[in-house]
């Protein structure tokens, strides 16, 4: 979060330093040139999305910080420095007894942690002793991709209710390939990501949310990486270097209604 809103404080005072110089000079046209490479740069396949506590991130602050110097503006961070640290609480610690199951009528399927399931969210939990959720035999009901882009006329939830529910959903969206498809063409939607999709489950009162790599795809492109391993940052915590993360453990079962 520091280092975003820098990007953005950045922006602006490169517009309004010369009106902090003197309020009575005639303010310089903004160089959108300029502008426009600050942007490129941070926003850079390069940089990888920024992810908190990433290289990546600690390289677009550093640009930041030199930028501020190169424009004549003074450093008011920790000891004369441009940053000002601070303790992040993120991510997700698997504790013991995390499982998933999903059974129907004639048998139980269980999934191998981090071979055939990974959980990337539950339920904030302090004590690694407590389950962040637990949830036995909920009905299970198939929605597509899980997708609600009701100003396109589609809607994966239309006629379900999975309200109380564990849901089961497709990664990445339908005709995804397809230049002349309604659904924005071979570009994504906003409502494919992650999040989106979460936040529509839980909008309709889903208790879970599974996600099963799109049958279309030989490899899932999803952004999952980003779960793989705790991220380090020099300055993001006070305690040797690196993110202090909440643990939280998830034991879930699933009941196939047919």
């Amino acid at each position: 979060m520091r280092k975003v809103l820098l990007a953005f404080v950045l922006l602006v005072s490169v517009v309004d330093l010369p009106r902090a110089q003197s309020r009575s000079a005639a303010t310089p046209p903004v160089d959108a040139d300029r502008l426009l490479n600050h942007i490129k740069f941070l926003a850079s396949d390069e940089l990888k999305g920024r992810a908190a506590g990433s290289p990546e991130l600690e390289r677009a602050a550093e640009y930041i910080a030199q930028q501020f110097k190169d424009i004549g503006l003074r450093p008011g961070g920790d000891d004369g420095t441009w940053f000002e640290p601070f303790q992040l609480l993120a991510g997700v610690t698997v504790a013991a007894g995390n499982s998933l199951a999903i059974s129907d009528r004639t048998r139980t399927v269980r999934f191998t942690l981090g071979s055939s399931y990974y959980p990337l969210s539950a339920v904030p939990n302090d004590s690694p002793g407590i389950p962040s959720d637990k949830e036995d035999k909920l009905p299970l009901v198939f929605a597509g991709y899980g997708l609600a882009a009701r100003e396109r006329n589609y809607d994966d939830y239309e006629g379900i209710n999975v309200n109380g529910k564990a849901v089961l959903i497709f990664s990445h969206e339908p005709q995804e390939n397809d230049a002349s498809s309604a659904l924005n063409g071979n570009r994504p939607m906003p409502q494919t990501t992650l999040f989106q999709k979460a936040a529509v489950a839980k909008s309709l009162g889903a208790k879970v949310l599974i996600v099963v790599g799109d049958p279309t795809h030989s490899t899932d492109q999803g952004l999952y990486h980003t779960f793989e391993e705790v991220p380090r940052c020099s300055r993001c915590s006070t305690s040797g270097g690196s993110m202090r993360l909440r643990v939280r453990s998830i034991a879930i079962s699933a009941r196939v209604r047919s």
